[in-house]
């Protein structure tokens, strides 16, 4: 059994061998209860589970609550009960180093990938004049008050005095502060000057030495310093979570934190196809990408590496939920609107949002909402690629994942492809999938635990496969001929298409059906292949929407006239919806409505 105990909503999810094979058999869903009146993570688990027995016919749960582990010879309870979670706030942390351009930027890097920590400031001793005055640093950190304090800088055997300056005015901020309010601090600088770090923070507050995180000019420990500071998010952070004790009474082991979970995934999916992924959750209160690079541009597999090679982006102030607030102080009302297919003001948008936050677990009344809502996630997975060293890489995605109730939750499942292709502006020929069953963010933690019953899920249950996208880019005009493809498919039949730039046409394939595609662009159009004008061929199968063509170019143009932009995105919408629901309702015309069949 797996459990994702989010911020908003709790997923168990029961797994067992089926004919031979483990297959994904049940799912129940409860309100995550870690806050009044439960007060008790388990409360969820427990009503999550209920939902389960009442499917399977069989209990998991004692009368009193508690887990039956292992299974008994009735078939009662589990073998093994594997939970990761987001639900505790994540810790505010300040980074200060020597200089912004090396020891901030590996800093950044590690603090980036790292689940539960927000990072709410950054200082560097190059800042300028003034930062050699200990009062700025003090009148900074106060400000900031954090609960964390990452020192990087100087390699390791490098200059000593001003990595010692560095340490002394962090440790002249605790001296200041009372026992209670002093923060955690990490030290990753020259390990030479460990020793130096303790002696300057004794008694005056934790101090967690960890390995330098720039130990050399050519070298960086980023997956280390993240996997460190990983660690004391969940020692410190998620076991206070009310009732995360008893649950890791019953699994073993504390939980694993979703996002880092949702990175095992893709290690793992990229890792055993040899292909090139990325993947989104976007949840209640933090939004992860990552990505693993399973293969080089020529095709051939990627050498075998260690997890490091799983980028991972989470930003712990961007979410679509309850921390809609934190997203509101970085996206603007505009750049939700651009999105929108008809005029909406600002301040509605507003509204509709801040409601949203009060009340995470709601549904969109109305098409209003809907639209909001949807905007809103663009930007916060556009947001989090811009931080993603990889979402903006030249190399093409075999595979783009969407999980996260905004994606897998949409009245039909093209809006979720339209939600990707807006988020990411992928190029080239790439399967589309969403985690239908939210029970991605468990995978990565099970497969450490069981690696088959990983694979098998992975390979018959988890994922829904929309279909095959086809994006071009290069000088593309609205209206002119961009693409012409073939499709032959292995059952004899064919199909041929002619596609007009500014578009986006799906070509229904069926999932039980694949062949081989032949694409034929313009001369100034690239179909992912680096040359605009080169023909390309590809095998391909089918999904649940089939062949999706996308002839928008790249980046994303919109006007900047707002009835021009509207009407675009309207045309974007009626391209993409499916034919019985066709027409848009917004607020300005009630006249056109999303029916459905």
């Amino acid at each position: 059994m797996v459990a994702d105990i989010g911020s908003t909503m709790t997923t168990v999810a029961l797994i067992e061998r089926v004919h031979g094979r483990y297959r994904f058999v049940a799912r129940g869903e409860s309100l995550t209860t870690h806050g009044w009146p439960w007060s008790d993570v388990t409360i969820g688990v427990c009503t999550a589970a209920r939902q389960i027995e009442q499917l399977v016919g069989r209990a998991l749960f004692r009368d009193d609550g508690t887990l039956i582990r292992p299974r008994t010879a009735h078939g009662e309870g589990v073998d093994d009960f594997v939970v990761v979670s987001s639900a505790a706030p994540p810790m505010r942390a300040v980074l200060v180093g020597l200089t912004h351009d090396i020891s901030l930027r590996s800093g950044h890097r590690a603090l980036a990938s790292v689940t539960g920590v927000q990072l709410v400031d950054s200082f560097a001793l190059d800042n300028g004049a003034e930062w050699r005055d200990p009062n700025t640093w003090l009148t900074a950190l106060q400000r900031a008050c954090p609960e964390l304090v990452l020192i990087v800088g100087g390699c390791d055997g490098g200059a000593d005095q001003p990595m010692l300056d560095l340490i002394h005015l962090v440790a002249l901020y605790n001296r200041l502060l009372p026992p209670a309010e002093r923060p955690l601090v990490c030290y990753a600088g020259n390990v030479q000057l460990a020793e130096a770090a303790a002696r300057a923070f004794a008694g005056l507050g934790e101090l967690r030495v960890m390995a330098n995180v720039r130990p050399s000019p050519e070298t960086e420990n980023i997956n280390r310093t993240a996997l460190d500071i990983e660690a004391l998010y969940r020692e410190r952070q998620l076991m206070r979570t009310p009732g995360m004790t008893r649950v890791a009474e019953w699994t073993g082991e504390v939980a694993v934190p979703a996002a880092r979970s949702f990175g095992q995934l893709i290690h793992y999916v990229g890792e055993r196809y040899a292909l090139n992924v990325i993947g989104f959750d976007v949840g209640s209160g933090q939004t992860t990408v990552a990505s693993y690079c399973g293969r080089t541009l020529d095709g051939a597999s990627a050498p075998q590496r260690d997890e490091s090679v799983v980028h991972l982006t989470v930003r712990t102030d961007l979410g679509v939920g309850w921390n809609i607030p934190s997203a509101l102080r970085q996206i603007t009302p505009e750049q939700i609107a651009r999105w929108f297919p008809d005029e909406v003001d600002a301040e509605k948008i507003r509204e509709i949002l801040l409601n949203k936050s009060l009340y995470p677990q709601s549904v969109p009344a109305e098409m209003t909402e809907l639209f909001v809502e949807h905007a809103l996630a663009r930007e916060v997975m556009r947001v989090t690629c811009a931080a993603h060293s990889d979402a903006t890489s030249p190399k093409g995605w075999d595979l783009i994942l969407g999980s996260g109730r905004i994606l897998t939750r949409t009245p039909a499942p093209s809006y979720a492809a339209l939600l990707l292709l807006d988020a990411l502006e992928p190029v080239g020929v790439t399967k589309l999938a969403l985690d239908v069953g939210n029970i991605a963010t468990t995978l990565g933690a099970l497969a450490k635990h069981n690696p088959l019953a990983a694979a098998d899920v992975v390979e018959y249950d988890a994922f829904l496969t929309l279909g095959t996208l086809v994006a071009t880019s290069g000088r593309i005009v609205p209206g002119d001929a961009a693409l012409r493809l073939r499709i032959e498919c292995h059952d004899g039949s064919t199909v041929q298409e002619a596609v007009s730039g500014g578009t986006i046409r799906i070509i229904p394939l069926p999932s039980y059906r694949s062949g081989t595609l032949a694409l034929h662009p313009a001369r100034e159009v690239d179909v992912g292949v680096g040359r605009a004008g080169t023909s390309a061929i590809v095998e391909v199968e089918g999904g649940m929407l089939g062949i999706l063509v996308d002839t928008r170019g790249r980046p994303l143009a919109f006007p900047a006239e707002a009835q021009a932009r509207c009407q675009m995105i309207r045309r974007w919408l009626e391209d993409i919806l499916p034919r019985q629901s066709r027409s848009i309702r917004t607020q300005a015309d009630s006249g056109r409505v999303l029916q459905a069949a």
